[in-house]
């Protein structure tokens, strides 16, 4: 067990698996968003989005569309970076 600060929402918590990075809480925010960012990729296959856009096109704090790819749910290019 440890005493951990979640990445995503800065709030302490006790890692009890040892690992963790990100709060339950925080955890379960991301799998509530996770079908809405898969279907919006899904159904836009053919382009490449940042998550910057993404967050903007579907009006989601960044840093939850950033938790999706920390956690390796979904693949978009880093901020800032453009696509090629």
């Amino acid at each position: 067990m440890a005493l951990v600060v979640c990445k995503m929402c800065k709030r302490a918590f006790i890692d009890e698996a040892r690992g963790k990075e990100i709060c339950p809480e925080c955890v379960a925010r991301l799998n509530e968003l996770y079908p809405v960012v898969r279907n919006f990729l899904r159904n836009h296959d053919r382009q490449i989005f940042t998550t910057h856009e993404v967050s903007k096109i579907l009006g989601l704090n960044l840093k939850d569309v950033d938790g999706l790819v920390a956690m390796g749910l979904i693949a978009c290019q880093p901020r800032g970076k453009a696509p090629q």
